[in-house]
């Protein structure tokens, strides 16, 4: 069987017809772990739920991104496919990521067509619950470097959990609900219904409450709507990150291309049983001797997407601009 660095040598092929989600959390104890931020509200947990988009913004902002996969995540990613449930990919990575992968064994790279619900010039640490529905905590949503002002959204928060907390906190209330406690009285609701009292009624009173968290967290989204569109999607405008990746997360794919380089993925997975399988789904592929190659691909993808010139042809306006000064000087037409 031929390896990739051999295969890719002795044929390679530029065009063809052709995971296991990591660290899920029980939403039961997802949104009750808010506790150990620098700030009050930094790590209250925000939805990035299709179904909330959907009605709060119907039209869908769509856009050209990649994931870094292998061989077993492919096959989860192809049943993703036109489906709700939501992925993690990005619009630029440095070019070793793709071997390496990013919570696999990396040397897939799949091109995708994808309909945004947040993007971000770094990694905003998105984690999927038991239900494949993704969520960020509100510390990503200051900016890279917290220039943005969400003192809006955060005094909508602040009222929510007081809410929250007033009608389900465990036996007596407290003499002050929120304030400089909102993060204790919040979690001794999370600990007292998720934790020891798994009770029959227990239970419901929690199912209650996540509910009531999630129709909350609708209506803060939708009294900001403005504020939160332009936090969620104002990146995909920009793609340039100074960071190892950018994150944009998606739903409603559709795989447009498959994208392989030298990875550890081909010592246990054969190259050409790959292929094999992504010929078959009549989805074109393209081999790379280097990740540089690819690299240079992705950055100039998001630059046709934004309206920006890729480097080739920013150099030769350069060049052209330059020629024409040096002519000017010396006299020549």
């Amino acid at each position: 069987m031929l390896r990739f660095k051999q295969f890719i040598n002795e044929k390679l092929v530029t065009t063809g017809v052709g995971a296991k989600v990591q660290w899920t959390q029980s939403l039961s104890t997802l949104i009750f772990d808010i506790g150990g931020g620098d700030k009050l509200l930094e790590l209250v947990k925000i939805p990035l739920s299709p179904p909330i988009w959907k009605r709060i913004w119907p039209d869908d902002v769509r856009a050209t991104v990649f994931h870094v996969t292998d061989n077993k995540g492919f096959d989860n990613l192809v049943k993703m496919q036109g489906k709700k449930r939501s992925l993690s990919a990005f619009t630029e990575m440095r070019g070793n990521y793709f071997s390496q992968g990013v919570q696999t064994s990396g040397g897939v790279i799949a091109e995708i067509d994808g309909n945004i619900l947040m993007a971000a010039p770094q990694d905003i640490m998105s984690s999927p619950d038991k239900t494949g529905r993704r969520w960020t905590e509100l510390r990503y949503l200051y900016g890279q470097f917290g220039e943005r002002d969400l003192s809006g959204i955060e005094r909508d928060l602040e009222k929510l959990f007081k809410q929250l907390i007033t009608t389900y906190y465990p036996g007596k209330l407290p003499r002050t609900v929120g304030g400089p406690f909102m993060n204790k009285q919040w979690m001794t609701i999370g600990y007292h219904y998720g934790g020891h009292e798994r009770t029959k009624e227990g239970k419901k009173v929690l199912k209650d409450i996540i509910a009531d968290y999630m129709d909350g967290m609708e209506a803060v989204m939708k009294k900001n709507a403005k504020k939160f569109r332009d936090i969620f999607t104002s990146y995909v405008k920009k793609r340039y990150t100074d960071q190892s990746w950018d994150e944009v997360i998606v739903n409603d794919i559709k795989i447009k291309k498959v994208h392989l380089v030298e990875s550890r993925t081909w010592e246990y997975d054969p190259i050409m049983g790959f292929m094999k399988k992504v010929k078959a789904l009549k989805i074109p592929y393209e081999m790379y001797k280097s990740n540089q190659s690819l690299e240079q691909y992705i950055m100039n993808i998001a630059r046709k997407e934004t309206g920006q010139k890729p480097d080739q042809e920013k150099a030769d306006d350069e060049f052209e601009k330059r020629q024409a000064e040096v002519k000017k000087a010396l006299g020549i037409k």
